[in-house]
């Protein structure tokens, strides 16, 4: 009999504030209520809570399909970065239960430590990442990737010599990567099920494996000379056998819920027709026996209402809305009809002085179809200060000496790169060459780190802005 980690549904739900419970019972009802929905739009206002009602629908989604005898749920979470899934992975997880660090991509999924008990068959929590996990048509990818495919196939495909290993290495250094290969099973061990699906699918693609026997055939040795077409070929077969592996992981996993976080930093996975959103796809419209893979978005301001002059050549918030529309929908006669709708709206606001002209019942249609896929809760504006949902904490802030002293400092670095006053970004943060990454004074920073300047040079600049970076 499985044993699934315990959960406390009410406990869980006691924890969120009562709009918060009412956005977990709209998004879960909406996902596995009646005439449900398989995607869906969270847009709550910023400092709302987001995170917390997702918690709030995964732990419903699991008790839900435990009742449905579902063998295997797997929470999928999908974000820009490693380190926004290390701390959120926790805070998303409602059992407690110790989750393992991320995935860093998901064609990894076969590899497993020595020491690390096969991957959990009741309940997993997997966070990847769009960029490494779900292109694998960027290229031949990491070593790491390259080190576990060799190892998949080497059995299968009988490798001998140092020619696969040649045709593996790419943009390694020959002898670390067959070290690498060499190593491997110091370290780690290959889940078998997995390693059988994925050769499986393999036998479906014979010309990957005569094509892979052809380029090994052009190099015996790591400096073998190649034409470009024959390079161009190498790269292709090495890409191939990374999107299967990728492919079959993704069904390996049989999604349950699969959480988009700021989906809109990478909005391309939304459209299957586009390279990046083709693997997307697989995971978001899994099914099998058991159940069918629900899709949750997560963004406070995916859109603003509208797009000014001076962004039409880059943006196009409607446009941006629709397509984010024609992915939840997921139905072309309903994106059509709700075209239609906000089209109609749009005219009819222009006569409002005339007469009703039928807008309430436009309006109230659209929001139907809207409701069916979005939900937005924002500050109450009713009460002074706008903030009815909400006890206000107040905090002291007091400015100290130390503070101005902190800013002189920095002020001076910036006019050594010459920059702009810094002051309106001081008052948001402290030591901002330490936290603004991507912002443009720390990289003119590095810009001028890149340039011909003495080690000296720099230990005396900050010798003398003592405060302006972290000890």
């Amino acid at each position: 009999m499985i044993e699934f980690p315990a959960l406390d549904v009410k406990k869980v739900l006691s924890r969120l504030k009562p709009f918060q419970q009412k956005s977990v019972e709209y998004v879960f009802d909406r996902l596995y209520g009646q005439n449900p929905t398989h995607r869906f739009l969270l847009a709550d206002e910023v400092g709302l809570g987001k995170t917390l009602v997702a918690r709030g629908v995964i732990a419903k989604t699991i008790a839900y399909l435990r009742e449905k005898h579902v063998p295997q749920i797997d929470i999928i979470y999908i974000c820009s970065n490693q380190d926004i899934a290390r701390q959120n992975l926790k805070r998303l997880n409602p059992t407690g239960e110790l989750i393992q660090n991320p995935l860093e991509r998901i064609t990894l999924l076969p590899r497993l430590r020595l020491n690390e008990p096969k991957r959990a068959k009741e309940l997993n929590f997997i966070a990847i990442t769009p960029g490494t996990s779900l292109d694998p048509k960027s290229g031949g990818g990491r070593w790491e990737e390259r080190v576990l495919i060799y190892h998949l196939l080497k059995n299968e495909w009988e490798f001998q010599g140092l020619a696969p290993m040649n045709v593996f290495c790419l943009d390694c250094t020959p002898d670390n990567f067959r070290g690498y290969i060499n190593w491997f099973h110091d370290w780690y061990r290959i889940d078998e099920e997995l390693a059988s699906v994925y050769l499986a699918e393999l036998r479906k693609r014979p010309d990957l494996k005569e094509g892979f026997a052809k380029i090994s055939d052009k190099y015996p040795r790591w400096d073998s000379f190649l034409s470009d077409e024959e390079r161009i070929e190498r790269k292709r077969i090495v890409q191939e056998l990374r999107e299967v592996l990728a492919k079959t992981c993704i069904r390996f996993l049989e999604p349950d819920l699969i959480i988009l976080d700021e989906f809109q930093r990478f909005k391309s996975l939304l459209d299957p027709e586009l390279e990046q959103g083709e693997l997307a796809h697989e995971l978001f419209d899994y099914s099998n026996e058991f159940s069918e893979a629900r899709v949750l978005l997560l963004s406070a301001t995916p859109y603003k209402m509208y797009t000014m002059g001076q962004e039409t050549e880059s943006e196009d918030h409607y446009k941006d809305f629709v397509e984010t529309l024609k992915f939840l929908l997921n139905d072309n006669t309903k994106l059509v009809h709700a075209e239609n709708l906000l089209k109609e709206y749009r005219q009819k606001l222009y006569r409002i002085d005339e007469d009703d002209g039928g807008l309430s019942r436009t309006r109230d249609e659209l929001e139907s179809i809207l409701h069916a896929v979005i939900s937005r809760t924002e500050r109450l504006a009713v009460t002074a200060d706008r903030s009815g949902m909400l006890h206000e904490m107040p905090t002291e802030m007091h400015l100290n000496p130390d503070d101005i002293k902190a800013y002189l400092k920095t002020q001076k670095i910036a006019r050594w790169l010459n920059n702009p006053d810094i002051i309106e970004y001081w008052k948001s943060a402290p030591y901002l060459l330490n936290f603004m990454d991507d912002y443009k004074l720390k990289r003119n920073f590095r810009e001028h780190l890149e340039k011909d300047i003495s080690a000296d040079d720099i230990s005396e600049l900050f010798s003398k802005q003592e405060g302006a970076l972290l000890p």
